[in-house]
């Protein structure tokens, strides 16, 4: 009953400490078959709850200068992504940007704990506790102040039990919706690829440089830069940019470079290859970026579609620092085309109703997946005030 809950802090319950990174990193990480485990937040991606492995290792010398951790142990993140829970099922050491949790087990069950450190109730807190105005963290002083009810341990495996069955339940919820939104599309993929390379026999062969003005994108010298909104919006590509790179400005120019843009199809042509996008607004583009501008009797949107069932397949040449493909090699890429503009913008129309549903079908299926994490955090709230 809930009468019988106790208020209690992260410090009442465990041990709490921080990891320690030797430095230089790079002079201690190691292929050796004596390295020992080097945990790092790369090595939770596509993880919820347990961290079996790692992709690296580290010296024994190295390891000497960091903090060893074991099966069993709690680590949470510290600092960008800070709060996320995760249960060791490896042995290994932690850097800086990890807190271990070793836990009293007479006084807490590690899922009850898991499950309460994944919930809103602690995060809620984190983010009161967080400090530091661009790379929000928090230190082990903080993390120890974070509050809860704390009931007897019987009670606690009751919640857990209940937790983990609405959870398998809403997990195949999310899984079903993830699949459906893939295959929406993946239905829209393939209709472009089909269309653009069957029945195409009366089409024109031509490249993209013959068809369309290639323009490289310029960056300007960092004194010409502004954080004040004045002059033009700057777009640059970025490595962690899907298709929809193009977003709020990066940073604004006070000056024009060569060329500004508006309408012109953005290609990104570095880390990665291949996304595009429309400059909606007038704006300067930066290296990572290249603008694609079609001729006459050429359709724009045409273009764009083609681009976009190809862009998986455009590959650029290694770079010093990352792939990349250069104007020449844009100029390069071979298409197909129809002679007509009408027959151009007969199949745009087609494919405008075509992705206009896909839209639909992804706003659908992304809702489901926003209701079912709200339905968790609804659930969380409710056992972690002894109301489950």
């Amino acid at each position: 009953m809930k009468e019988y809950w106790q208020e209690a802090t992260l410090n009442d319950i465990c041990i709490i400490e921080r990891g320690s990174s030797p430095r230089p990193i790079k002079k201690f990480i190691t292929t050796g078959a004596d390295g020992v485990n080097w945990i790092k937040i790369g090595d939770t991606k596509n993880i919820n709850k347990y961290i079996f492995s790692t992709n690296q290792k580290i010296t024994k010398e190295g390891a000497l200068q960091s903090r060893y951790v074991k099966v069993g142990d709690f680590i949470i993140s510290n600092s960008m992504s800070y709060g996320r829970p995760y249960i060791l099922k490896t042995d290994g050491y932690i850097h800086d940007g990890w807190f271990v949790l070793r836990l009293d087990k007479k006084l807490i069950d590690e899922n009850y704990l898991y499950y309460l450190l994944s919930s809103n109730f602690a995060i809620s807190q984190y983010d009161e506790l967080a400090s530091g105005s661009i790379v929000k963290n928090i230190n082990s002083d903080l993390i120890k102040q974070v509050k809860f009810l704390l009931p007897h341990l019987t009670e606690q495996k009751r919640i857990v039990k209940i937790l983990d069955k609405a959870f398998e339940d809403i997990e195949k919820i999310k899984e079903n919706a993830k699949q459906n939104l893939q295959n929406s599309r993946d239905l829209f993929q393939s209709y472009l690829n089909k269309l653009f390379t069957e029945n195409t026999k009366s089409w024109q062969k031509t490249t993209l440089g013959e068809i369309t003005d290639i323009i490289a994108g310029q960056s300007p010298e960092s004194k010409y830069y502004n954080k004040e909104q004045k002059g033009l919006p700057f777009y640059q590509g970025k490595k962690e940019f899907t298709e929809k790179f193009i977003g709020p400005p990066f940073i604004w120019t006070t000056v024009i470079t060569k060329e500004s843009f508006k309408n012109d199809i953005l290609l990104s042509v570095r880390a990665p290859v291949g996304p595009i996008n429309y400059a909606t607004e007038k704006c300067c583009i930066g290296r990572g970026l290249a603008a694609i501008r079609v001729k006459n009797n050429v359709t724009r949107e045409f273009i764009f579609y083609y681009l976009l069932s190809i862009q998986k397949n455009i590959s650029g040449h290694d770079g010093v620092v990352f792939p990349s493909i250069n104007r020449d090699e844009i100029c390069s890429l071979k298409l197909k085309i129809p002679i007509h503009l009408a027959e151009q913008k007969q199949i745009v129309k087609k494919l405008d109703i075509l992705q206009e549903k896909t839209k639909k079908l992804e706003e659908i299926y992304n809702k489901k997946l926003q209701l079912a994490e709200e339905l968790k955090q609804s659930i969380l709230h409710k056992a972690f005030n002894g109301d489950l």
